[in-house]
């Protein structure tokens, strides 16, 4: 477990991954991601992400329906689709495969792949 910072000079401590999964990935994260932003580790392992052409990347969001709604979404799933990444989620799309999104409030953990 890692409890220390390193500087950006300073050699990684763990070895180069085989692939990224972005899971459960929430609404936030999701469109925060399509858009840039680095502002988290999370964020940034993901950001980064995009530009190893090498590295598989698979996202699979836990959003509702409402949610699933927002304007902002199908850009974000666009784009990030584009970027080569597997978005694993139904949203109607001949791409779209995957998670459906579950009613507000009858989100149920255990039916999450």
């Amino acid at each position: 477990m890692h409890h220390q910072y390193k500087l950006p000079s300073q050699g990684d401590v763990l070895p180069d991954p085989d692939a990224l999964l972005a899971a459960p990935c929430t609404l936030n994260t999701f469109t925060k991601w399509a858009d840039g932003h680095a502002d988290t580790l999370a964020l940034r392992l993901l950001t980064e992400g995009l530009g190893l052409d090498h590295l598989p990347t698979v996202t699979l969001p836990y959003i509702n329906a409402a949610q699933a709604r927002h304007p902002v979404l199908p850009r974000a799933v666009a784009t990030l689709r584009a970027a080569g990444v597997h978005v694993l989620l139904d949203d109607g799309t001949s791409q779209g495969k995957g998670f459906r999104p579950h009613p507000p409030k009858h989100g149920d953990v255990h039916a999450y792949p």
